[in-house]
């Protein structure tokens, strides 16, 4: 998405998410899928990490944000483990999510 001159992000847009900021949105919600956490059901909508996958808009997302952001996508394109996706949460310092870890079916449950 960031590396083509061609690449028309606006496509993706989902109101009231511009298309880059969409696109970030699809990228966790994946994630998280991945790592059997579904987050349909956003129970606090007021949180950080709501405010992070749905709110933020692209332009506010800050260069470590970014960084993170850019090793998940390039994490998820090689196929990971699910060890590997364990990994990258648990080093995760911005993609952390409490209802995840309380899941019970999550890969990241913690008692």
């Amino acid at each position: 998405m960031r590396n083509s001159k061609d690449f028309n992000p606006d496509q993706y847009a989902e109101w009231p998410q511009d298309g880059r900021s969409h696109i970030r949105s699809q990228l966790l919600f994946d994630f998280y899928n991945l790592l059997n956490h579904d987050l349909a059901g956003f129970d606090n909508r007021t949180s950080n990490s709501f405010k992070f996958i749905k709110v933020k808009k692209y332009d506010d997302v800050s260069p470590e944000e970014m960084k993170e952001l850019d090793a998940l996508a390039q994490l998820l394109i090689n196929d990971p483990t699910k060890q590997e996706l364990i990994e990258f949460y648990n080093r995760s310092k911005i993609i952390k999510l409490e209802a995840a870890k309380k899941d019970p079916y999550s890969f990241v449950y913690r008692n």
